[in-house]
């Protein structure tokens, strides 16, 4: 969509610290999700937050933090969390619904990706063409089993999008996420460069002379 002939005033908040700030206010700030500085913002103002909006804002704190699992979960985050508890939000029902929820191919999707892990010297990587129609909670949950496996220290999962670009999921190592957000500036809509193999080659082979 172009957003300019949609929309008069642009409010863009977000979390993110690549963001281009293309709105005509931008609340940007580098934090564990957006739905945390909403809250912050409406603690601030002096937002009366209701029963609906507290559990709107525990969805969003809890999806970006992969359920107070990821390397963003700070203090404030639990702080947070059980002040939207006390207004109302139920953490079982966004746990089961956001987490929980099982497609008619889940089975042949996770099947996919476990026999299809493969290693290059210490990292494990698996490569997702885009035919494969792979949701964010497919990868959610793979990475969740992945992050459980002591051996595995380095893990990349390169999930083609379209015939141009691609993205990158890490597991919860922050010396390969960190390296990996040095190298690109955003994880999501990487361009292919070569063909999608040679540049996935060229990813390992660049972190692990790193």
């Amino acid at each position: 969509y172009d957003i300019d002939n949609i929309a008069k005033i642009i409010i863009n908040i977000d979390h993110h610290k690549n963001n281009k700030k293309f709105g005509d206010l931008n609340i940007v700030e580098f934090s564990p999700s957006t739905g945390y500085l909403l809250y912050k913002m409406a603690i601030y103002f002096n937002v009366s937050i209701s029963k609906q909006m507290a559990e709107y804002l525990f969805i969003s704190l809890a999806w970006d933090t992969n359920y107070f699992s990821n390397n963003f979960t700070n203090a404030e985050c639990f702080t947070i969390a059980s002040h939207l508890i006390s207004l109302g939000a139920i953490p079982s029902r966004v746990y089961n619904n956001l987490f929980c929820y099982k497609k008619r191919n889940d089975l042949e999707i996770q099947k996919y990706l476990i026999n299809n892990i493969k290693t290059y010297n210490d990292i494990y990587y698996i490569t997702v063409p885009y035919d494969l129609q792979i949701d964010s909670i497919d990868v959610f949950n793979f990475i969740s089993y992945i992050n459980n496996l002591s051996n595995i220290r380095y893990f990349i999962l390169f999930i083609q999008i379209d015939d141009t670009h691609y993205e990158i999921k890490t597991n919860n190592n922050s010396n390969l996420f960190n390296y990996l957000k040095s190298k690109y500036e955003e994880l999501y809509k990487i361009k292919i460069s070569k063909s999608f193999e040679q540049d996935i080659l060229k990813v390992l082979k660049d972190f692990d002379n790193y």
